[in-house]
């Protein structure tokens, strides 16, 4: 398929995040030479950049100590350096941030949960124009977070993802979606709890790739159909937190007044996130159970937030 050509300015903006990677690898490799010099004359402080950053001024003025002149001015030196480090990864931040405010594309993304600023600067600047895929299925497919098909005669066979694609772009919403894995149980919005169910069920590894598959999708909902990430992630009338609830809608010209058996069978057969490119969706009628209808299950119908009239407990 024809790939567009990026413009000026995604170049430009995918030339500060390269700076801004290359930068954190010498970063971490002047952190460790620091510290492997350290370790030759018997000092030896904790991994953490910032317990490093704070001993090592004490470190270096201690005449106690067994460091030789020579290598204290190459600690000295190596310092310095790492000073210089962070003043350019912070401007190159500062350019991110200037992304940010000035996209309203950016803006859009990073609404999304486990999304920042430098995901979804990355993501403008990479993908530019969204709409050259068709769904956020081919999407997430072109960043690699798909599952690979093992499949043979009728069985289905999904083993590792795929990891085609950008690496960078893959590796930040994995990032984001650790974050977001990790903290879902003190939120209470319908990602963070399709995520905590997920977790218990699948482990937080897979639970973390399949937010970051999700938010790919969302991230091509919201910018082919140029809406806000709260618009379309808007709960629709008939979810409801209670147990069994009545909700009377219309389908045609039928009027259908059914009960939902229990709240975690409807969010798997009413998954608004994963269907908000949907016109309507479609309702797993086997899960409930019809009152007033001659006690029939029915099959094959389709209840949309523009068929609901209302809810009531």
């Amino acid at each position: 398929n024809f790939v567009p050509p990026k413009t000026l300015a995604q170049q430009g903006m995918l030339c500060v995040h390269r700076l801004r990677e290359g930068l954190k690898e010498e970063r971490t490799a002047c952190i460790n030479r620091i510290r492997g010099l350290l370790a030759e004359f018997g000092v030896v402080l904790p991994q953490k950049p910032a317990v490093l950053r704070q001993h090592l001024n004490d470190t270096l003025e201690d005449a106690s100590n067994d460091i030789a002149g020579m290598a204290r001015l190459v600690l000295q030196r190596a310092q310095e350096h790492w000073r210089e480090l962070e003043v350019h990864i912070q401007w190159c931040d500062e350019r991110i941030a200037a992304h940010q405010k000035d996209d309203e594309q950016v803006q859009r993304a990073v609404e999304l949960k486990g999304v920042g600023p430098i995901t979804a600067s990355a993501m403008v600047a990479t993908v530019g124009d969204f709409k050259q895929f068709k769904n956020g299925a081919q999407f997430g497919a072109w960043l690699g977070l798909t599952p690979k098909q093992n499949s043979s005669g009728g069985k289905t066979s999904l083993g590792s993802i795929t990891k085609r694609g950008s690496s960078y772009l893959r590796t930040l919403l994995i990032q984001g979606a650790k974050v977001a894995v990790l903290t879902s149980k003190h939120n209470d919005d319908p990602i963070s709890q399709w995520v905590q169910r997920l977790r218990e069920r699948c482990g937080w590894q897979k639970a973390v790739v399949a937010l970051a598959n999700k938010n790919a999708r969302i991230l091509w909902a919201v910018m082919t159909g140029n809406k806000r990430y709260e618009l379309i992630m808007q709960r629709p009338t008939y979810w409801s937190d209670a147990r069994d609830s009545v909700i009377v809608g219309t389908h045609g010209n039928v009027r259908h007044e059914v009960s939902f058996l229990a709240r975690r069978e409807i969010e798997d057969a009413l998954n608004w996130s994963d269907r908000q490119q949907a016109s309507s969706i479609s309702v797993l009628w086997a899960l409930l159970v019809p009152r007033g209808m001659n006690g029939a299950l029915l099959s094959g119908s389709y209840l949309g937030p523009h068929h609901v009239q209302q809810a009531r407990l």
